[in-house]
């Protein structure tokens, strides 16, 4: 569900504006969710961190973001933040091996479920007979880095704490800055990232500097 409404919010908005406010929705969700599933204690920065990245969040949605685009946001950060902590309860009550591997089945079978909704059954059909080979190759290639990325960070989860994970995690959204500040000129336009008003590039890199630094005083 969480996939679903960041795919919706991504053909919507540019991914450096996107990914985020996910983030910053996902990380107050899961601090939250820690706090009454894992009995996880509050910091002293608590505070501190959720007024930054609400102000991050804010200001990116207020400036950029149509109303439908802050909805799927708000909904694919939450559904994340359960995912985080529903894997992490798992991991503590079986080996990481079993619950990564039943995970990725569930989630296969979620995929799969989808083909019963007739209007997404007719979108896959029309736009596979539609792509070309280079798009397929190009969506593996995705597939195949989000793999490695998520074996990464729910490994991560199983060693350490769900928060701290979260935390580290917001330097994502400074890597997703930078990557698209160097091909932003070299994707279609559709696909967005493609400003280069320097203007722009500054706000941007102010909101993302907010809410990185938002994720690291809410978990230390």
């Amino acid at each position: 569900m969480a996939l679903v409404s960041l795919y919706d919010a991504l053909k919507q908005a540019d991914a450096s504006d996107v990914m985020p406010v996910i983030g910053a929705v996902s990380a107050m969700a899961t601090f939250g969710m820690s706090y009454f599933f894992l009995d996880a204690v509050l910091t002293h920065n608590f505070i501190s961190g959720i007024a930054l990245l609400s102000l991050g969040t804010l200001f990116v949605s207020q400036l950029r973001f149509k109303v439908k685009t802050i909805v799927n946001t708000i909904h694919s950060g939450l559904f994340f933040a359960l995912h985080y902590i529903t894997m992490k309860g798992l991991f503590l009550e079986t080996s990481f091996d079993d619950g990564f591997f039943w995970s990725r089945i569930g989630f296969v079978i979620f995929a799969l479920s989808l083909l019963l909704v007739p209007v997404y059954w007719e979108k896959i059909k029309e736009q596979t007979v539609n792509t070309s080979k280079k798009a397929g190759l190009l969506v593996f290639g995705t597939k195949a880095l989000a793999g490695v990325a998520a074996f990464m960070l729910l490994k991560a989860t199983d060693l350490g704490d769900v928060a701290v994970v979260q935390a580290l995690d917001g330097l994502k959204f400074v890597f997703i800055l930078i990557i698209s500040l160097f091909i932003g000129r070299y994707i279609p336009i559709c696909a967005g990232e493609n400003e280069r008003d320097p203007q722009t590039i500054v706000r941007k890199a102010i909101y993302v500097s907010i809410i990185a630094i938002g994720f690291i005083v809410l978990f230390t």
